[in-house]
């Protein structure tokens, strides 16, 4: 079974760090595991921290230009 964590980032430079480093030992222990990093049009280092994790294959990161607030009906 595959399971997709969704993480979607918007200015979170200080945060990233922790929250992908509480999901290695998770993927360390099953391959089907993935991580989705989606970034938001973050304006800090958040997609510089994020690119760092671009090493794993079940990492998958999502650059979005410019940020797209929830519940917008911007696809």
């Amino acid at each position: 079974m595959k399971v997709d964590i969704i993480i979607p980032c918007f200015n979170e430079d200080k945060n990233i760090k922790t929250l992908v480093n509480s999901w290695e030992e998770v993927l360390s222990r099953n391959p089907n595991f993935f991580v989705w990093l989606v970034d938001n049009g973050s304006t800090d280092d958040s997609l510089e921290k994020i690119r760092t994790f671009s090493h794993d294959p079940r990492v998958v990161i999502i650059e979005l230009k410019e940020n797209i607030p929830p519940g917008s009906g911007t696809n």
